[in-house]
């Protein structure tokens, strides 16, 4: 589960108590549940499209234009528009609609490409950082990293993203001795 449908740096900016209220009563693996609004499962799959860049699998440029053919004539098309201007992310939806048409030719209402991409983003720099950019190792770390709130909190994060414990290392390096462990807390600084 994640705790926002937006990704760094633009998790805050998003409306989550919106999101909490668009939410429809349904069934998710058997049980009964609050699923996300059509509108707001469009906007993080477009969100986690972009996010993640070429590196996405074209399966989710597929669900995109999957999801927006089925709901296309139910969809409320202002909603969407309204939260995604609302959280400076007009930019980031074109793009992964863009992709979509592209890729799929994919409909969409005449207009929606320009009026997404018009909109000012409230970080414009970033938003073409992560429109542009191409998928490096600690990206999102970093990200994460600059959206925390305080020295504090930074250097908390940092201290253990360098240093994570010991049983995380063993399991993410898949290591079987000490001595491979003490080599990888050297490595892992300079490889992030």
């Amino acid at each position: 589960p994640h705790w926002s449908l937006a990704y760094p740096p633009y998790t805050e900016q998003l409306d989550m108590e919106a999101v909490w209220r668009r939410c429809v009563p349904g069934r998710a693996c058997g049980v009964e549940t609050l699923l996300l609004s059509p509108e707001d499962q469009i906007l993080n799959l477009c969100l986690h499209l972009v996010h993640h860049n070429g590196s996405a699998p074209l399966l989710w440029v597929s669900e995109l234009d999957h999801i927006l053919r089925q709901q296309q004539t139910t969809l409320k098309w202002p909603t969407l528009l309204e939260t995604a201007h609302g959280a400076g992310v007009g930019r980031l939806v074109a793009a992964a609609f863009q992709r979509a048409r592209t890729m799929c030719d994919t409909p969409l209402p005449d207009g929606m490409l320009e009026q997404l991409a018009a909109q000012r983003a409230v970080r414009p720099s970033l938003a073409s950082a992560v429109i542009d950019s191409v998928n490096i190792p600690g990206k999102e770390s970093l990200a994460a990293w600059v959206v925390l709130k305080g020295w504090r909190a930074k250097w908390r994060y940092a201290g253990g993203l360098l240093f994570p414990s010991p049983e995380f290392m063993r399991l993410h390096y898949g290591l079987s001795n000490r001595w491979q462990l003490v080599y990888w807390y050297v490595k892992r600084p300079a490889r992030l």
